[in-house]
C-alpha cells in the first residue's frame, strides 16, 4: 500500500498528464454520481410521461371519438322518422355499419386501456343493447317497406276489380236506361195504358235504381281503398274493415235484386274476390294492421335506444373523469421531477464550475499554461532564427521533457544553420569560380578559331567547334543545377498575373521567328497566384515543347482551367510525344531521351518544374500516346489565391 502511495506520489511530481487524469477522473465521478441520481428522477418522469402518451391521453381521445361516434349513430338512425326508400334504407344502414365498426374498435380499446377501473361487463351490456336497439329501428323500417309494398300490392289488385265491377255496372246501366227511355217513349205514344208495358218499364227503372245504388258503393269502395292509410291507428283499421265489410254486404243484398243473368254471375264473381281480397289472412286489411302495429313499435324502440345513449354517455363522462384526474396527477408528478432535476443540473453546474475553477488555478494555469505559454515564446524565438535564446521551463514533468529536447532541436537548429550558410557560400563560389574558367575557354577556342581558321587543319577546326559546345553545355548545366538548388528560395510572391500576356511574350521571346503557333484557350484575363513560379514553370514546358519537336514548324496550346482553390493549366504539342515507358524517367535529374548532341539540354528543366510545383503544393503529371498517336500534354496544377485574404510565402 506504501509503495503503491509512493508510486502515486511520484507521478504527480512528475507527470502533467496524471494530474490532469486525477483532476478530470474526479470530475467524471462526481458527475456520473450526480447523474445517478438524476437517471432515477429521468426513470420516474419518463414513467409519468408513458403514462400520460400510452394511457390518460389515448383514453381521453378514444372517449372522445366513441362519444362522436355515437352522437353520429344517433343522429343517422333519426333519419328512420323519415319516410326513406328501401334504397335510401340500405345507404343509411350501410353508413350505419362503417360508424358502428369504427365505434365497436374504439370501444375494445378503451376497455382494454381502462380494464381495471371500469366495470366492462356493464359497459358491453350497455353497448350491445344499443347496438340491438338500433338494430331493431333498421329492421323496423324494412319490415314497414315490405308491408307497405304489400298494402300496395293488394290495394292496387282491389281497385282493379273495383275497375271490373264499374265497367260491368256501366255496360248494364247502358243497356237498361236505353231501355227505360225506350218504354218510356212507346208508352207516351200509346193512348190506352197497357200493364204489360208497364210492368217492363219498371222493372227496368228499378234495375237502373239498383245498378246506380251499386255503382255508388263502387266507387264508395275505392275512395275507401284510395285512402291514405300513413296515419291510420289500429282503432281507424277496425273502423275501416268495418265500413268496407257494411259495403261488400251492401253490395252482395244489391246483386240479389237483379235478375239472374252472365253480368249478375260477374259482379257476384267480383265481389267474392273483392271480399277475399280483404278480408283473407293474409290480405289488404291483414298487411294493413300489421304495417301500423309495426309503426307503433317504433316509439318504443327510439324510447329503448335513448335510454342505452344516456348509459353509454354517463360511462364515457365517467371515463373521462378517471383520464383527466390520471392526466391531472401525472402532469403534476411530472413537474415535480422536472423541477428535482433542474435543481439537480444546477448543483452539479455550481460543483463542476467550482472544482473546474481550482483544477485551472492549481493544474493548468500554474503546472502547463504559464509554462506552455513560455515554451510557446521559446519555440517562437528560435523559429526567428533566434538561437541565442534561453529555454526559460525545466522540470521533471512532460513540458520540462519538451523543453530539453527544444534545447538539443535549437543546437541541431544552430549547426544547420551554420551548413546551410556554408553551403550556399559554396555554391556561389563554385558557380563564380567554374564559370570564369568555362568562360576563358569558350573565349580562347572562339579566338583561335576566327584568327586561326584558314591555318588549321579540319579535324582540329572540329575539335575546337566541339569544345566550344560542350563548355556552353557544361556552363548551362552549372546554371541549371544552380537554379535547381535555390528552388527552396525562390521568390513565392502572390500577386496578379495576365496569362495571355505572359503566354505572348514567351512565345515571342522563344519563337521570334514565328515558327511555332502558340496558342492560350479559355483565356481568364488575370489570375492571382505565385507568379513568379507560374512564368517559370510555363516558361520551361514552352521550352521543352519546342525543343524537343521533330518539325521545324508545329503547334502548342495552353488550356486553362480552374476549379475550387486549384488553377489547371494544359501545355500540349504536336510534337513526336513520349513512350507510355518514359514518361516517369524525364522527370529525373539530367533525363533525356535524345542525345545532348542532338538536342541541346541539362536533363533539369522538367526535375526543375516537378520540383517546383511540388513546392507550391500543386501536381504534374504528362500524358502521351507514343507511337501510336502523335503529341505530348502536360497538365499541373497550382492553388488559385484570388478569394484569400491572407496566404502565407511557401518556405
Amino acid at each position: 500500500m506504501l509503495g503503491l502511495l509512493s508510486k502515486l506520489t511520484t507521478r504527480w511530481r512528475t507527470s502533467v498528464v496524471f494530474k490532469l487524469s486525477v483532476a478530470t477522473s474526479a470530475i467524471v465521478l462526481l458527475v456520473a454520481m450526480l447523474q445517478l441520481i438524476v437517471g432515477t428522477q429521468i426513470i420516474r418522469l419518463n414513467g409519468a410521461q408513458a403514462s400520460i402518451l400510452t394511457d390518460s391521453i389515448p383514453l381521453l381521445d378514444k372517449a372522445q371519438k366513441f362519444s362522436k361516434l355515437t352522437a353520429l349513430t344517433v343522429s343517422e338512425t333519426k333519419l328512420l322518422e323519415e319516410h326513406l326508400t328501401k334504397t335510401e334504407l340500405d345507404k343509411l344502414r350501410i353508413r350505419y355499419l362503417k360508424n358502428d365498426a369504427e365505434a365497436q374498435v374504439i370501444f375494445f380499446d378503451i376497455l382494454s386501456l381502462d380494464r381495471d377501473r371500469l366495470d366492462t361487463a356493464l359497459f358491453q351490456y350497455i353497448r350491445d343493447e344499443f347496438v340491438a336497439a338500433n338494430e331493431a329501428l333498421f329492421q323496423n323500417q324494412f319490415t314497414q317497406r315490405d308491408l307497405e309494398r304489400e298494402v300496395q300490392e293488394y290495394s292496387a289488385y282491389l281497385l282493379s276489380l273495383t275497375s271490373s265491377f264499374e265497367d260491368i255496372i256501366d255496360q248494364l246501366l247502358i243497356v237498361s236506361s236505353t231501355e227505360v227511355l225506350s218504354r218510356s217513349a212507346d208508352l207516351g205514344a200509346t193512348s190506352g195504358l197497357v200493364q204489360k208495358e208497364l210492368d217492363m218499364f219498371l222493372v227496368f227503372a228499378r234495375e237502373v235504381e239498383v245498378l246506380n245504388s251499386l255503382k255508388s258503393g263502387a266507387v264508395d269502395f275505392s275512395n275507401m281503398i284510395q285512402g291514405r292509410f300513413g296515419q291510420l291507428s289500429q282503432h281507424d283499421v277496425s273502423a275501416l274493415a268495418d265500413r268496407l265489410n257494411f259495403r261488400l254486404k251492401s253490395t252482395s243484398l244489391s246483386l240479389t235484386l237483379l235478375g239472374n243473368s252472365e253480368a249478375r254471375a260477374k259482379l257476384a264473381q267480383l265481389a267474392s274476390e273483392l271480399s277475399k281480397g280483404l278480408f283473407s289472412d293474409p290480405g289488404y286489411l291483414y298487411f294493413l294492421r300489421e304495417l301500423q302495429a309495426s309503426r307503433e313499435d317504433v316509439e318504443t324502440l327510439k324510447r329503448h335506444r335513448d335510454a342505452t345513449v344516456s348509459d353509454i354517455g354517463d360511462q364515457v363522462q365517467l371515463i373521462m373523469q378517471e383520464a383527466t384526474g390520471s392526466f391531472r396527477a401525472d402532469i403534476a408528478l411530472t413537474s415535480r421531477l422536472t423541477q428535482n432535476i433542474k435543481l439537480i443540473g444546477i448543483a452539479t453546474t455550481v460543483v463542476v464550475l467550482a472544482v473546474l475553477v481550482l483544477l485551472n488555478g492549481q493544474v493548468i494555469n500554474k503546472q502547463i499554461s504559464q509554462r506552455f505559454t513560455l515554451l510557446t515564446e521559446d519555440v517562437l524565438n528560435f523559429a526567428r532564427g533566434n538561437y541565442a535564446h534561453e529555454i526559460r521551463v525545466s522540470g521533471e514533468d512532460e513540458l520540462g521533457d519538451i523543453a530539453n529536447a527544444l534545447n538539443v532541436f535549437k543546437e541541431q537548429a544552430a549547426e544547420l544553420e551554420r551548413s546551410n550558410a556554408e553551403l550556399q557560400r559554396f555554391a556561389y563560389v563554385a558557380a563564380h569560380d567554374l564559370r570564369s574558367p568555362l568562360d576563358a575557354i569558350q573565349d580562347l577556342a572562339t579566338w583561335t578559331l576566327e584568327d586561326e581558321r584558314d591555318d588549321l587543319s579540319a579535324a582540329c577546326i572540329a575539335n575546337l567547334e566541339l569544345l566550344i559546345k560542350r563548355s556552353a553545355r557544361l556552363s548551362a548545366l552549372q546554371a541549371d543545377l544552380l537554379t535547381y538548388a535555390q528552388v527552396g528560395q525562390i521568390d513565392t510572391t502572390i500577386g496578379p498575373i495576365s496569362l495571355s500576356e505572359e503566354v505572348n511574350k514567351m512565345s515571342d521571346m522563344l519563337d521570334p521567328g514565328g515558327d511555332f503557333q502558340i496558342t492560350l484557350l479559355n483565356d481568364p484575363g488575370t489570375v492571382v497566384t505565385y507568379s513568379l513560379p507560374l512564368r517559370q514553370i510555363l516558361l520551361n514546358l514552352l521550352t521543352n515543347a519546342i525543343k524537343h519537336h521533330d518539325l521545324p514548324t508545329g503547334k502548342i496550346v495552353v488550356t486553362f482551367s480552374r476549379s475550387p482553390g486549384v488553377l489547371r493549366f494544359a501545355v500540349e504539342d504536336d510534337g513526336p510525344g513520349i513512350e507510355p515507358r518514359f514518361q516517369k524517367r524525364i522527370f529525373g535529374l539530367f533525363k533525356t531521351l535524345k542525345s545532348r548532341d542532338r538536342v541541346e539540354g541539362s536533363g533539369l528543366g522538367l526535375a526543375f518544374v516537378l520540383k517546383l510545383t511540388s513546392r507550391l503544393g500543386g501536381k504534374i503529371e504528362v500524358e502521351s500516346h507514343a507511337p501510336e498517336q502523335r503529341g505530348t500534354r502536360f497538365i499541373f496544377e497550382i492553388a488559385d489565391l484570388c478569394e484569400n485574404d491572407k496566404v502565407s510565402d511557401v518556405a
